[in-house]
């Protein structure tokens, strides 16, 4: 996957150059797409298929599908982790945020109370994300817990105008169902059309976790070991590193960045004129 690549690279560029502008969502499109470019995300339904004439082996290894689980449930662990401080615990920031849309029609009202703010905003959120991660891995609650993601996700869309984040975390969650289901319902699909139009869709093979063509050397499984350790150690030790360091990384901001601490306070300025 190199096609993109100096986009990436000038989009992390001026993410890590301005400082003021951080947000949390941003890094996390850094760090999907540093991997994207190393994982074999081309294998079936890429557009570039249609123009590079050869068809490529439609399996891939499952560490491609296992790296991008993990960084997501670290995403959701993490930021569940910095919720459980006391001004979290307590209702802050969340109570004054649901304060300021009172304004909204018919829920308004119900949104400016403190009860909604402590326990709906930030307990909930707080167990939502120290679990979700853990429930969308597991076969058996994978399903269910489709109806809390989205009821998180687009509620933070809609009143908290947080930018592409819902939405880029609603449409990753599809990397924790089978690998196999995007081509089951497009085989689901040509089934019915070919059942209709009376005539034999194309037979398609299956999506499995594989090796590709053949089984990779040693060295490639060494090299592949490596650097999965390598990025999940940083990714789960970087956020933690503000324990290095002296008052509450809230005031101080000292480890606040990189270590999905979000929503946990606000901040605004103004420029008056002399």
């Amino acid at each position: 996957m190199v096609v993109g690549v100096d986009r990436i690279c000038c989009f992390t560029y001026f993410f890590l150059l301005e400082e003021a502008a951080y947000f949390n969502h941003f890094y996390l499109v850094c760090l999907l797409s540093f991997l994207m470019t190393l994982l074999q995300a081309d294998r079936w339904a890429a557009l570039d298929m249609l123009w590079r004439g050869t068809r490529l082996v439609q399996t891939i290894p499952f560490w491609n599908v296992l790296i991008l689980r993990a960084q997501l449930m670290i995403v959701y662990f993490y930021g569940g982790v910095a919720k459980t401080n006391w001004d979290w615990l307590r209702g802050e920031p969340m109570t004054a945020f649901s304060k300021q849309l009172a304004h909204f029609p018919v829920v308004g009202p119900l949104l400016a109370q403190d009860w909604v703010g402590l326990y709906l905003f930030s307990y909930g959120g707080l167990t939502f994300d120290l679990v979700i991660g853990f429930l969308l891995l597991c076969r058996k609650t994978r399903v269910l817990a489709l109806i809390p993601l989205a009821f998180f996700h687009l509620t933070n869309a809609v009143m908290f105008k947080i930018g592409i984040s819902p939405w880029l975390m609603l449409g990753a969650t599809i990397i924790f169902f089978e690998p196999d289901l995007p081509r089951a319902v497009w085989n689901r699909v040509l089934a019915k059309l070919s059942k209709r139009w009376s005539r034999q869709a194309e037979p398609q093979g299956s999506v499995e976790s594989g090796c590709g063509a053949s089984a990779p050397t040693t060295l490639r499984r060494k090299l592949v070991a490596s650097f999965l350790l390598v990025w999940l150690a940083i990714q789960i030790l970087v956020p933690l590193r503000h324990w290095l360091y002296t008052g509450n990384a809230s005031w101080t901001e000292e480890g606040h960045r990189f270590s999905w601490h979000m929503k946990l306070r606000s901040k605004q300025g103004w420029l008056t004129r002399n």
